[in-house]
């Protein structure tokens, strides 16, 4: 070997290795970006392909929310009364849609005309319109002589020409959504003689409406959740017709002391006004009122002292008033049918006086504390049709509840200290609907239960120490079975085809047999392996 071949070769040999390296770079980079995938095709094709196949689905998209406008454009109605639903005014040329008493335009963007084309829909009586990005103007809908009721929903876009809604001789009910009006918008529409109903709600721009008191014939208003103060509810003592109000979420409300000079009140709403704090005492001069609701509101004892005055209240909604103490003034309410205080877990006197109201029908008491020695008080009560009981941490005995022969609904859901009295619960002659979930029922407890003849839903979620079920066989009326997370309920499932009347089970990790699944199935009973957190 000559030394010139020598000095040669080992560059030769490390040109040769970095062409394996630049190689091997070249391949890895192509892999990523551009190279070839299996059987030729590159990598950078593949990806482009999914883009353009996403591009189609996009497309399909918008042609399927066309095809559904058109469709509900064609489609027909409800009971007697003809409504249909249309993602464009264009399509109100369709023959259906020109005889419906009913439309919904879902249109998002409404252009300059765009509602022109409903001025050949003669019948229609009820017009629904969602728009986001754009004006409304009203005066399109002129001519449509027929409309009673007007919905609007906007979140970001104003009404124009709110005046021309005068035109419309039969309009008497409408609402509106959104920041959509303001002060001097709003006061046309109470120019309109013919209105009976009106809803402005969730529009903080709304602060005062300067001729309420000339509205004689409104007998509906819900303002909730706007601007509205103490001016405005002085204001009102001009609507001699008014029957219905709502004031809920109004938070620049202090006072409403000038309500109680509305007497033709029955129903008010003053939800989570979280500021009121004078006037309340005053409303049960009221000689109609007869609905209530004061949810999270500042209210304490000697306020609902001053309501239990009232003579004519039915329903009274206290829930989540935290500052609450002492209900005893509830038993000067002989009238009251029904009563909410879920929440109120400040509460510690008068919960027994709920026993002896005569009328009282309905208590929801989520979250109290209420005791087995309130329990036994209640259990005297001859016109109970609806406890509820939620999450009520000191309750152990519930046996006295077995004696109100007229209880239909029962949720003690969370109650996890009973001990005693659950298989009781079958004695209740017209129990339909019995809430035991996450509670401690066992199988003996539970064979007794099952020999309740009258209850149609049945809700156990949770329930861990139930392990057979089989005694379920018995319940002949029963109609839906929630089950969720029964983890433990291994034995007895080869009884649920056996009843007769069962057309929903509910359940997720219990010990359901594929097969019972499948029988189940057969006979049109509707099965949910997902929990849904809803009333039964």
């Amino acid at each position: 070997m000559s030394a010139k071949r020598q000095r040669y070769e080992p560059l030769a040999a490390a040109s040769a290795l970095q062409k394996k390296r630049l190689a091997a770079e070249y391949q890895n980079k192509n892999d990523v970006s551009g190279g070839c995938a299996e059987g030729g095709v590159s990598v950078y094709s593949l990806l482009q392909k999914r883009a353009n196949l996403v591009a189609e689905v996009q497309r399909m998209g918008i042609k399927v929310s066309l095809l559904k406008s058109e469709l509900g454009a064609l489609s027909a109605v409800r009971g007697n009364k003809q409504s249909v639903l249309i993602g464009s005014a264009r399509y109100a040329h369709s023959t259906a849609v020109q005889h419906a008493s009913d439309i919904t335009l879902s249109d998002g963007a409404l252009d300059a005309g765009a509602l022109l084309p409903l001025r050949g829909c003669v019948s229609l009586k009820r017009l629904s319109i969602l728009f986001r990005n754009s004006f409304c103007d009203l005066q399109q809908l002129e001519a449509l002589k027929s409309l009673e009721e007007i919905r609007l929903v906007s979140q970001f876009r104003r009404l124009l020409n709110i005046p021309s809604l005068a035109e419309m001789p039969l309009l008497s009910k409408l609402y509106l959504q959104g920041e959509c009006v303001d002060n001097d918008a709003v006061r046309h529409i109470f120019s309109i003689d013919t209105l009976e109903e009106a809803s402005i709600t969730d529009c903080s721009r709304l602060t005062a409406i300067e001729n309420i008191h000339r509205a004689s014939n409104l007998r509906a208003l819900d303002v909730s959740r706007s601007g509205v103060d103490n001016k405005f509810v002085e204001d009102l003592h001009g609507c001699c017709a008014l029957v219905k109000l709502s004031l809920s979420g109004c938070n620049s409300l202090t006072d409403i002391t000038t309500l109680s000079a509305v007497k033709t009140l029955e129903t008010l709403n003053l939800r989570y006004c979280s500021k009121l704090s004078l006037g309340v005492g005053a409303l049960a001069t009221l000689p109609r009122l007869h609905t209530l609701a004061l949810t999270g509101t500042i209210i304490d004892d000697a306020v609902l002292e001053e309501v239990c005055k009232s003579t004519s209240l039915l329903t009274l909604d206290l829930s989540y008033c935290i500052r609450l103490t002492d209900v005893s003034a509830l038993s000067a309410l002989p009238t009251l049918r029904e009563l909410d205080i879920d929440g109120c877990r400040s509460i510690t006197v008068g919960l027994d006086s709920l026993g002896g109201l005569p009328q009282f029908c309905m208590a929801k008491c989520a979250s109290t504390r209420i005791t087995d020695a309130c329990v036994r008080i209640i259990g005297k009560s001859k016109s109970l049709t609806v406890l509820s009981l939620p999450h009520c941490g000191y309750l152990s005995d519930i046996t006295p509840l077995a004696s109100i022969t007229t209880l239909e609904t029962l949720e003690l859901r969370g109650c996890s200290w009973i001990t005693k009295g659950l298989g009781s619960l079958s004695a209740l002659p017209v129990l339909c609907t019995l809430d035991l979930s996450s509670s401690h029922i066992n199988d003996e407890q539970f064979r007794e239960l099952s020999l309740s003849k009258s209850i149609k839903a049945l809700k156990l979620c949770d329930c861990e120490e139930l392990t057979d079920i089989t005694p379920i066989s018995q319940m002949g009326s029963l109609e839906r079975l929630y089950l969720w997370n029964c983890r433990n309920a291994k034995v007895g499932s080869d009884a649920l085809p056996k009843l007769p009347r069962l057309s929903f089970l509910g359940f997720r990790k219990s010990g359901i047999a594929l097969g019972i699944r499948v029988a189940l199935e057969a006979k049109g009973v509707t099965i949910q392996a997902k929990p849904v957190y809803a009333s039964v």
